[in-house]
């Protein structure tokens, strides 16, 4: 049995928090996904256990002017949706991703 704190090989785990539910999820992405920190950013990512594509962008930890934490929410399974989506919110998106 594989061990639930452990991300697949070629993945790392990113612990967002959930914008509706406030719950901090634990999401599987690609190794190589860019999640920038300490500024405002946007991007797509996609969990890659289950395939869901969540809108992510910057959270304030809580310290003044500090952006270290990211909010998420799921969006449509078409990534052009999601990029759209994105756009309309929050301008043009720093780094899409899938």
């Amino acid at each position: 049995m594989a061990n639930q704190s452990t991300s697949p090989a070629g993945t790392r785990i990113f612990t967002p928090v959930h914008k509706r539910t406030g719950v901090r999820l634990r999401i599987p992405v690609r190794s190589d996904t860019q999640i920038p920190r300490g500024r405002r950013w946007q991007t797509v990512i996609r969990d890659v256990r289950t395939g869901q594509v969540y809108r992510a962008w910057n959270k304030s930890c809580g310290l003044p002017e500090c952006m270290c934490d990211a909010y998420v929410e799921e969006c449509s399974d078409r990534i052009q949706q999601c990029r759209d989506d994105l756009k309309e919110d929050f301008g043009e998106p720093d780094d899409l991703q899938e």
